[in-house]
């Protein structure tokens, strides 16, 4: 993808508040890397590898992409370690040792480190400068699994470079279609392990698995979905954990885990009196069909080492009434001081669902590789993302540009949200109009303008 939506990549992971992003397991574009540098994101870089050493010609290669790795990117100012150990590779004191010499010799000012899996946490020989540990271990609460961290080690400074993923939290894929128990409950599962990190001084940080979903052949469908925000680059329910965190001086953040929606495994009526509410408030009033329904406090039990954990609403007593009258769903948010903050609206009326569909960019420009997404999803009459089974949707494009995705796009298997993306033609200049139509929502236009390419 051309730096345009690298760069979105970067707003993305801003938005959800995250200060640092682990590059795994490779060195990426320039183009990411300088939008870290201008937006703020730290970053772990790694030379490329994953769980397996080669011969000597094999480690030779290795001990050089740290070289290039280091020479090519040691002037961004967001690089914050050099992972020069491969990821989850069995220790080998030789290798390592020459690709700490080597990027020591060429970036002394930076530290170097390299994730080990965990059978090897109790290595002692160990060459890096910083302890990079993935923690997939586990604990059982009433029966389903979530992850419990182990104590950092001591003899260096430590830092968490995966956690939860498909491994260690309850469920081993997080897509809109899966029961909404699995969804919330991924939020819940990286709300713990940073609330347990938060809890230990000597944790440096935390970096969860992970950011994207991501094509593997190891995947479902050739697809791996633990990630927070999903391969079209919408945030799922389980990202509300960390859009949560943001100081509300800079943004109020009210964010269900869940879908006020009753059909299915989707249905909020399914998490009983565990329904969370991920906010940045300390105190949420709730009101259904405009009638007060409850007062929530935040939930510390399982996360009170975090700035803001979630609250937790019982909607049991509300599903008998949802079956008939349909209500809608206010969260009103407060800060301590009684000051409202903000408020939002859920419909649970899907009669009322709609087609809606955005554009990343308005103004492209024509050098035969720009590009930029058009997000479509169902949502409610209030542009909350709605769960959706059913349908497709089919394209129509006019204008100097093509479209990168699939046309018409299965929208009802993946769950009522999907993106393409529209890249230009060399040289060609003009306006793009794009439409979605949906097989029973209606239609959506945007449009967007090609420029010739600065000189």
């Amino acid at each position: 993808m051309p730096p345009r939506v690298q760069r979105r990549d970067v707003i993305i992971l801003k938005e959800l508040g995250c200060n640092i992003v682990r590059c795994s397991h490779y060195p990426q574009h320039t183009a990411f890397l300088e939008a870290c540098d201008e937006l703020g994101l730290l970053v772990y870089e790694e030379a490329p590898g994953w769980g397996y050493i080669g011969d000597a010609t094999w480690q030779d290669l290795v001990v050089r992409d740290v070289q290039q790795m280091v020479l090519r990117d040691r002037n961004h100012p967001s690089i914050l370690l050099w992972g020069v150990r491969l990821n989850e590779t069995p220790n080998n004191k030789n290798l390592y040792t020459r690709t700490q010499l080597m990027a020591k010799s060429l970036d002394d000012s930076r530290n170097t480190s390299g994730a080990i899996a965990g059978p090897d946490y109790g290595i002692t020989d160990f060459q890096q400068d910083v302890f990079a540990f993935n923690d997939y271990y586990t604990q059982l609460i009433n029966g389903t699994k979530f992850p419990r961290l182990k104590p950092p080690r001591t003899e260096w400074p430590f830092v968490l470079t995966e956690a939860v993923g498909a491994i260690s939290g309850p469920s081993r894929t997080y897509r809109r279609f899966d029961p909404v128990f699995d969804q919330q409950a991924q939020s819940v599962a990286h709300g713990m392990v940073h609330s347990q990190a938060a809890a230990d001084p000597r944790y440096c940080g935390v970096v969860s698995w992970c950011g994207f979903d991501y094509p593997s052949a190891a995947g479902t469908d050739g697809v791996k979905y633990p990630g927070v925000v999903n391969e079209f680059r919408v945030p799922k329910l389980g990202a509300a954990m960390y859009a949560a965190q943001i100081n509300p001086k800079q943004r109020i953040v009210i964010e269900p885990a869940f879908y006020w929606y009753f059909n299915g495994t989707q249905s909020v009526s399914t998490l009983g009196s565990q329904a969370l509410i991920w906010s940045n408030a300390d105190k949420l009033e709730l009101f259904i069909a405009e009638k007060h329904f409850a007062t929530l406090s935040p939930s510390t039990d399982l996360f009170g080492n975090l700035s803001y954990p979630p609250f937790i609403a019982d909607f049991t007593a509300a599903i008998i009434d949802a079956n008939t009258s349909l209500p809608d769903l206010r969260i009103d948010s407060y800060a301590a001081s009684g000051q409202k903050l903000g408020s939002r609206l859920f419909s649970s009326n899907t009669s009322t669902d709609r087609f809606s569909m955005s554009v990343d960019d308005e103004i492209l420009f024509a050098d035969g590789a720009d590009s930029t997404r058009v997000m479509f999803q169902v949502v409610d009459n209030y542009g909350v993302p709605r769960p959706s089974l059913y349908g497709y949707v089919q394209f129509q494009l006019t204008g100097p540009a093509r479209i990168i995705g699939d046309n018409p796009f299965p929208i009802g298997a993946t769950g009522g949200v999907g993106a393409i993306w529209i890249r230009t033609q060399l040289g060609l200049t003009g306006n793009v109009t794009v439409v979605g139509t949906h097989s029973s929502l209606g239609s959506v236009g945007k449009n967007i303008s090609v420029l010739a390419s600065p000189s």
